[in-house]
């Protein structure tokens, strides 16, 4: 990314806030006489007329308030998948390493067979099938 594009972004995005702010201000700048009767959770007097620049700030402190516990919660939510995915890998890990004990296990016994056996001539050719001719053995 050339420097000239950066730098357009950068002077894009200060335009972009400094109208943003403007017309806040002016918004506030607009509705300076006017009053309001509102209600905020039991924390402001319901028949109490309050200046309506209150009710904006009070909804702006609300929004925030808001959207910062939603962030929050979905931070929960991701490190709580997460962890379950590192137990699952764990879980799996474990499995993992048992079967292969397991397969070891089973090696060793079929080396110490084989090296235990005798070697006769009846086994040299390995065990004989005598199930395909139908009589005893």
């Amino acid at each position: 990314m050339s420097l000239a594009y950066k730098q357009f972004k950068v002077y894009l995005r200060i335009i972009v806030v400094a109208v943003v702010v403007a017309l806040v201000g002016y918004i506030l700048f607009k509705n300076r006489n006017y009053t309001v009767q509102f209600w905020f959770f039991g924390v402001t007097d319901e028949t109490k007329p309050f200046n309506v620049i209150w009710l904006l700030w009070w909804t702006a402190g609300g929004t925030l308030i808001v959207a910062r516990i939603v962030w929050f919660t979905r931070g929960l939510v991701r490190d709580y998948r997460a962890i379950q995915k590192q137990k699952t890998e764990q879980l799996a890990a474990v499995q993992q390493s048992q079967r292969e004990k397991q397969l070891q296990e089973r090696e060793r016994r079929v080396a110490e067979m084989m090296l235990d056996k005798p070697a006769s001539a009846d086994n040299v050719g390995g065990p004989k099938d005598t199930s395909a001719q139908g009589g005893a053995p």
